[in-house]
């Protein structure tokens, strides 16, 4: 009984610190306007408004996170610092990974953009961007985002075999955007950001993919020229196509070993009510609308 307690340690320790960082998140989100309208007078601006809110929240999201680490995950012994460094050798191999990776993110991305545009879906917040909030979602929260998924918890579920700590810390980061328009990209690249941190051990490449991919995303609402943008429709889904081919064995072993991970799932309580919880908020979000 003892060794079983042990075994499911970590998974519970991974519940626990999403269903913890969940909940601030989730607060910090419905707390986003009311801030705002709060500091418009005092800068006389929303835009500034909306600047000071995001850095406020960016230091909230910064602490709560170290929190979580410092209850749920330096107990089961990881370090704060993950792992930054590519092995000697394997520099150029996961360049090359990477390049393929983005333009897969890419596809994604389109496929997303398209499936929300045929269920009326907004795939993007229209707001007003400044300088504070460009740098947090090109810079600040891919490196954080990476440093908590694809190293704490990347890590945390390693004992559990590659295929579950991709699969699942990729579920975490999906969910954790809690809205459709995200959380569904967001877990696709998850799974990819997973598989290189995993195969290169090291999240520098992931960092690097993650800014990149919110810098086009950023900018994606500028006008491109529509050839330009068709080519590299097509372009990303012929790359994501032949990836899926050339490893349809690895991407689909995991299916085979479906049992074993709603088992590990319905192990950890707290993040069977992060999921319910982020469901639900979804849910009404989307009534509100």
């Amino acid at each position: 009984m003892e060794d079983k307690r042990k075994y499911f340690r970590n998974f519970r320790a991974f519940g626990g610190f999403m269903l913890f960082v969940g909940v601030f998140a989730n607060i910090l989100a419905a707390l986003s306007t009311p801030m705002t309208l709060f500091f418009t007078p005092i800068f006389k601006s929303r835009l500034w408004a909306t600047e000071f809110q995001i850095l406020v929240q960016a230091i909230i999201i910064v602490y709560v996170d170290y929190i979580g680490f410092r209850i749920f995950l330096k107990p089961n012994g990881l370090e704060f610092m993950p792992d930054l460094d590519i092995k000697k050798g394997r520099i150029i191999p996961c360049i090359l990974t990477c390049l393929l990776a983005l333009v897969m993110v890419r596809a994604v991305w389109y496929i997303h953009s398209l499936m929300c545009l045929e269920l009326k879906i907004a795939s993007e917040t229209q707001v007003e961007t400044g300088v504070i909030s460009a740098l947090y979602v090109v810079i600040i929260a891919p490196i954080i985002e990476e440093k908590v998924y694809r190293g704490w918890l990347l890590e945390l579920l390693s004992k559990y075999g590659a295929s579950v700590a991709i699969i699942f810390t990729a579920f975490g980061f999906g969910m954790i955007h809690g809205n459709i328009a995200q959380s569904i990209p967001a877990f696709f690249i998850g799974l990819i950001f997973g598989y290189i941190a995993w195969k290169y051990e090291s999240i520098v490449p992931t960092i690097v993919l993650h800014v990149l991919t919110n810098f086009l995303s950023t900018i994606q609402s500028l006008n491109l020229e529509e050839r330009f943008t068709g080519l590299m429709l097509w372009v990303s889904l012929a790359a994501l196509i032949i990836f899926v081919i050339v490893n349809r064995k690895r991407i689909f072993a995991p299916l085979n070993h479906m049992g074993d991970y709603v088992d590990l799932y319905f192990h950890s309580i707290a993040l069977i009510i992060f999921t319910v919880l982020t469901i639900l908020l979804i849910s009404i979000s989307r009534v509100a609308l």
